[in-house]
C-alpha cells in the first residue's frame, strides 16, 4: 500500500511539473499607500529565469504578465497560501500575498483590507511603467483579486470600486462588515465563487450564496464542492484548522490535496481565459463544469464563445447593378470581412466568397463559413432579323426577339405587348428586357430603312453545269451578303455539286432583305468505258470528242480513229468526250501482234471498272513485280515489291477519281487505268 501511494504521489509529482514554464521568483517587501499613510508588507512571486529570492524577472509573452492579488483568511498569515504560488508562477502569474490584517487582535479592519487588496492591484500596473522597477514592461494589463474566508469576502468590497480589476475569484468568502453581500451588488467582472458543501466556518447558504445572488456580474459561477471544507484550499494553518474542527466533528472532509486539485481544475481554465486570453479556456471550463461529478454548481453568464454568424438583407444572388448586403448577426467588439470592410455589414457587388471574423470584447475569434455571393451574368437580348432592316419592298416587317424575355417592354411604342413589333416607317427600334433572374436589360436597336430593297443575288458558274462522273464542281454565291442558304441545305457561300440536279441560293443583304439567285441546272456525265476493237491490222474505239493512243509508259501513240497496231507493244487508250469528261480503256492492256502463247501469258484485266471496295489485277500466269498505283495528282497511293498473277487492292478509303497503275513483267513495263466511284 505504502508503494502504490508512493508510486501515486511521484507520478503526480511530475504531471503537476509537466504544466510548469517559468521558474519561481520571490521576494518580501513592504510598499506604502501614501494616501493613507499605509505601509503594507507582502510576499511577491513571479515568473524568474530561476528559483530563487531576488533573481531576475522572466522574459514575458507580448502584453506581460497578468497579475493576482490574494487576500488571506482571518487569523492567517500569506505563507500559508504559498500553494497558490507554487501553482500559478510558474504558469506566468505574478501572485502577490499581503499580510496586513492578519492578527487575531486588534480586530482586523475589513474595510482596510479591502483598500489594501485594490491598492495593490493599481501598484502593480503602475511599476510596468516605472523603468527603474523590475517589473517594468512586464506587467499585463489584466489583473485578478482573490481571497479566502474573511479575504475572500474582502475581494468583493474591493472589487466593488475597482473598474480595473478583469475578475474576481473567491474560496468559502466570508461575511465582512462592512457588508461583502451588499458590495457584491456593485461588482460587475466576471466573479467565480467556491464554496464547501461541509464548510461549517463559512456555509455557502449564509454567505458565498447571498454573495453570488447579489453579484452585479453578468456572468458569475458558484461552485460547490462536494464534501468540501472551510480550510482546505490552502496550506495548513492552526488557526483555520482549529475553528473548523469546533464545528465539524463527526463530518468527513476532503483532503487538502484533492479539495485543492478540483480548485487548480476550474482556476487554471478560469483565469486563462479571463487573464491570459486562452480563448479556448471558456469552453473547457464550461465543459468540466458540465460533466464533473466532483461538484454542483449555479451559474449565470451572458458570455459565448464567439460564433460568426452571417445573415443578408438582400438576395444573395443579384443583377448586375445590384448588390447584396451581408450583416453579422450577433453584435462583436469588431469585425474583419474578407472583402476588407471593418463594419458589421458589407455591400457586396459582384461575384465573391465572402467570410466574417468576428473578434469580442476578451479578443477571441471565430470565421464564418464562406458566403457565395453571385452576380448574375448580363443577358442581351437581340432583336431579329438584325440592327438593320429594310422593308424590302414590303408594306412592314416584323420585329421579333432572339428569345423571349420573361417581360419587355418595346420602345418608342410602349402600349405593344405583343412579343412582335411591326413597323413601316424609317425608326429605331428597341426594348427593355427582364430574364428569368428578374433582371432588366436594354436590347440592341434595330433600324428599320423604309426605302431599302433586295439587293441581287448570283451565283458562280450559273446556268447550266456538266459534271463529269466522280468528281465536283465548286459553286459560289456573290460575296457581301449574310445567312448564305441553298435549297439543298448547306448554309454557306461556296461549296461544291456532284449530283444532278436544280441548286439556287438564298441569303440576307445589309438591310435584312432577301434575294434569291437564278436556279443552276446541274447533269452528271454518265461514267465513260470506251472499248477497244481489232479489225486486221487496225484497232479503234467509238466515236469520242478526243481519243489518245498510249504506251504503258504514258507516251501518246496516236490521237486517229483507227490506228494501225504495233507489234511488241503495249497499248491502252484514254478517250474525252463533248464536256470533257474523261475515260479509260475496260481492257487497260492490249498486246498486238504477239503470237497466241505470249499474249496468253501478258494479257491483263482491271476489274472492277470503276471499282468500289475492291480492284483486281489480273495478268495471266506470270507474276508480276514492283507493282504502283497513282492519283491524277501523281501521288504514289500504292506500293507492292511482288505480286502473283492476280493481286486484290483494297480501294474502301481511297478518294472517287481515276488512277494509273504500273507493274513489270517478264521485264517489260506494263500500266493500265481504272477509276474509283462509291
Amino acid at each position: 500500500m505504502k508503494k502504490q501511494l508512493f508510486l501515486f504521489l511521484l507520478i503526480l509529482s511530475l504531471g503537476f511539473k509537466s504544466y510548469a514554464q517559468y521558474a519561481i521568483g520571490s521576494n518580501s517587501s513592504s510598499v506604502t499607500d501614501p494616501s493613507r499613510s499605509r505601509s503594507i508588507a507582502c510576499l511577491f512571486y513571479y515568473p524568474a529565469t530561476s528559483a530563487g529570492l531576488g533573481t531576475p524577472i522572466a522574459t514575458p509573452p507580448a502584453g506581460g504578465f497578468p497579475v493576482i492579488v490574494l487576500g488571506h483568511g482571518f487569523a492567517m498569515d500569506n505563507l500559508t497560501y504559498k500553494n497558490f504560488a507554487d501553482s500559478l508562477t510558474p504558469k506566468g502569474y505574478i501572485v502577490v500575498i499581503p499580510n496586513t490584517e492578519s492578527a487575531i487582535i486588534p480586530t482586523p479592519s475589513h474595510s482596510a483590507f479591502g483598500q489594501d487588496l485594490i491598492f495593490l492591484v493599481n501598484y502593480m500596473q503602475q511599476q510596468d511603467t516605472i523603468s527603474s522597477s523590475m517589473y517594468f514592461a512586464k506587467v499585463k494589463d489584466k489583473s485578478a483579486i482573490m481571497g479566502h474566508s474573511m479575504g475572500g469576502g474582502c475581494n468583493f468590497l474591493a472589487a466593488s470600486s475597482a473598474p480595473n480589476v478583469t475578475t474576481t475569484v473567491t474560496f468559502s468568502a466570508a461575511e465582512t462588515t462592512p457588508s461583502a453581500v451588499t458590495a457584491a451588488a456593485s461588482v460587475t467582472c466576471p466573479s467565480l465563487l467556491f464554496g464547501g458543501a461541509a464548510d461549517c466556518v463559512a456555509p455557502i447558504s449564509s454567505n458565498q450564496r447571498l454573495m453570488y445572488d447579489a453579484c452585479g456580474a453578468t456572468c458569475k459561477t458558484l461552485i460547490s464542492i462536494n464534501n468540501g471544507g472551510h480550510c482546505m484550499y490552502a496550506n495548513s494553518n492552526f488557526n483555520c484548522n482549529f475553528g473548523e474542527a469546533t464545528c465539524s466533528i463527526g463530518s468527513s472532509l476532503l483532503s487538502a490535496s484533492s479539495q485543492q486539485r478540483i480548485v487548480f481544475d476550474y482556476l487554471y481554465k478560469w483565469l486563462g481565459f479571463y487573464l491570459k486570453g486562452e480563448c479556448s479556456q471558456f469552453q473547457a471550463f464550461q465543459d468540466l463544469l458540465s460533466t464533473d461529478a466532483r461538484v454542483t454548481h449555479t451559474q449565470t453568464c451572458d458570455y459565448a464563445p464567439p460564433l460568426a454568424l452571417v445573415g443578408h438583407t438582400r438576395p444573395l444572388n443579384f443583377c448586375p447593378g445590384d448588390s447584396s448586403t451581408l450583416f453579422s448577426v450577433n453584435p462583436y467588439a469588431s469585425y474583419y470581412w474578407s472583402d476588407s470592410s471593418s463594419d458589421s455589414f458589407t455591400a457586396i457587388n459582384h461575384t465573391a466568397s465572402i467570410t466574417l471574423t468576428v473578434t469580442d470584447k476578451y479578443r477571441c475569434s471565430a470565421t464564418s463559413a464562406p458566403i457565395s455571393v453571385l452576380e448574375y451574368t448580363p443577358v442581351k437580348f437581340h432583336i431579329n432579323p438584325g440592327t438593320r432592316v429594310g422593308l424590302c419592298g414590303m408594306d412592314s416587317v416584323r420585329l421579333s426577339f432572339s428569345f423571349l424575355p420573361t417581360s419587355w417592354t418595346w420602345f418608342p411604342d410602349s402600349t405593344n405587348r405583343s412579343s412582335y413589333y411591326y413597323a413601316d416607317t424609317d425608326m429605331f427600334i428597341w426594348a427593355l428586357c427582364s430574364d428569368t433572374h428578374g433582371c432588366t436589360s436594354f436590347s440592341d436597336t434595330a433600324q428599320v430603312i423604309a426605302s431599302a430593297t433586295a439587293a441581287g443575288l448570283s451565283i458562280t458558274p450559273n446556268g447550266a453545269l456538266n459534271i463529269c462522273y466522280g468528281t465536283s464542281v465548286m459553286v459560289a454565291a456573290d460575296s457581301g451578303f449574310r445567312n448564305y442558304h441553298w435549297n439543298d441545305g448547306p448554309r454557306v457561300r461556296v461549296r461544291s455539286i456532284a449530283h444532278t440536279g436544280l441548286y439556287f441560293c438564298t441569303a440576307l443583304d445589309s438591310n435584312n432583305c432577301s434575294s434569291s439567285s437564278l436556279s443552276l441546272t446541274a447533269l452528271v456525265d454518265t461514267a465513260i468505258h470506251p472499248r477497244i476493237y481489232q479489225v486486221a491490222d487496225s484497232i479503234y474505239t467509238d466515236h469520242f470528242a478526243h481519243i489518245s493512243w498510249l504506251r504503258a509508259d504514258g507516251t501518246l501513240i496516236d490521237s486517229a480513229n483507227p490506228i494501225a497496231a504495233l507489234r511488241d507493244t503495249l497499248i491502252f487508250l484514254v478517250v474525252e468526250d463533248s464536256f470533257g469528261c474523261k475515260g479509260f480503256s475496260n481492257i487497260a492492256i492490249k498486246h498486238i501482234g504477239l503470237s497466241t502463247e505470249a499474249e496468253k501469258k501478258m494479257q491483263a484485266f482491271i476489274y472492277p471498272n470503276p471499282a468500289d471496295e475492291q480492284v483486281v489485277l489480273s495478268v495471266g500466269i506470270e507474276d508480276m513485280e514492283q507493282v504502283e498505283v497513282y492519283n491524277v495528282l501523281g501521288i504514289k497511293v500504292y506500293k507492292t515489291p511482288y505480286a502473283h498473277s492476280r493481286l486484290i487492292i483494297d480501294t474502301k478509303m481511297w478518294a472517287n477519281g481515276e488512277y494509273v497503275i504500273r507493274w513489270s513483267q517478264g521485264n517489260k513495263p506494263c500500266a493500265g487505268f481504272f477509276q474509283v466511284q462509291h
